[in-house]
């Protein structure tokens, strides 16, 4: 069985290790992780993903199946990737070898997983939805709370990944931990009682990353503050997905989304998306 599972952005954050999470807000893109499993089948066709990574995920549920999947996104780049492929896995197999477990089921076990080996504390809950998620209690799906919201406008999201980086890294300093906190409940605040949108939650993601220090802590390269200050320059409305040295575009017409295009590309590739508005599916 084929399912789809789209990466995500996070704009701002609040860590709530003792409540099993985080709240803040963050948005699922229309490229993630492909993945199929097999019953029947005995050789795995993987494209961007670790087969090692895969099969040590597929033991926390039971039987044996092959896999075949792609990574359309990069990993260690904070665009979900590894929530993503957690669900995928896990969710593909599930459903392959008719174990009833729930989507919801599936996503608390794969939110475990990013707790346990600290590569995320809210992407699973959100990829699960969809859309542009508000983040309200920390903790998976069964136990947190979400709010879900649509594009008002029809948005392209342009990536600029500029560095690799390790989120257990970051996330292992009580005092980072501490200082994220307090910044991401303000930011929080700020967007609901603004009836904020994705140009806003993009917006505040740049003021997180200021009052936090991000910058200092993460050792971003001069590429990345050279490409904020063009991205200034021509007036775009831009932003960091966290945790990761990346650059997020937003643009609402084709004139804008090709300026974006042409100012990444002096530093890198840049990748095109949209906003995914239904989550993990079968497809």
């Amino acid at each position: 069985m084929k399912v789809f599972v789209p990466g995500h952005v996070t704009f701002f954050f609040s860590p709530r290790p003792e409540e099993g999470g985080s709240i803040g807000v963050g948005a699922c893109l229309d490229k993630g992780v492909i993945m199929e499993a097999h019953s029947g089948r005995k050789r795995d066709n993987l494209s961007g993903i670790r087969r090692e990574v895969v099969y040590d995920i597929s033991k926390e549920l039971e039987g044996e199946v092959h896999f075949s999947g792609r990574a359309q996104l990069p990993f260690k780049h904070g665009l979900g990737m590894s929530g993503a492929l957690y669900l995928s896995v896990l969710l593909s197999k599930s459903i392959e070898l008719g174990l009833g477990k729930t989507i919801e089921d599936i996503g608390e076990i794969a939110h475990s997983l990013e707790l346990r080996r600290g590569t995320g504390l809210g992407d699973v809950i959100a990829q699960i939805r969809g859309g542009i998620d508000v983040r309200l209690k920390a903790g998976g799906p069964k136990t947190g709370k979400i709010e879900k919201l649509l594009p008002r406008k029809n948005y392209r999201v342009s990536i600029a990944p500029l560095g690799e980086l390790e989120t257990k890294e970051v996330l292992k300093s009580e005092k980072v931990l501490s200082r994220f906190r307090s910044v991401g409940e303000n930011l929080l605040r700020e967007f609901l009682e603004s009836e904020g949108d994705l140009e806003l939650a993009v917006e505040l993601s740049k003021y997180f990353f200021e009052k936090t220090k991000l910058g200092k802590l993460m050792e971003m390269s001069n590429e990345f503050h050279l490409l904020g200050d063009s991205l200034d320059e021509k007036g775009v409305t831009w932003g960091i997905s966290m945790l990761g040295k990346t650059i997020v575009s937003i643009s609402r017409s084709g004139i804008e989304r090709r300026v974006i295009r042409k100012t990444i590309s002096r530093y890198v590739k840049p990748i095109e998306c949209r906003i995914d508005p239904c989550g993990a599916r079968v497809i």
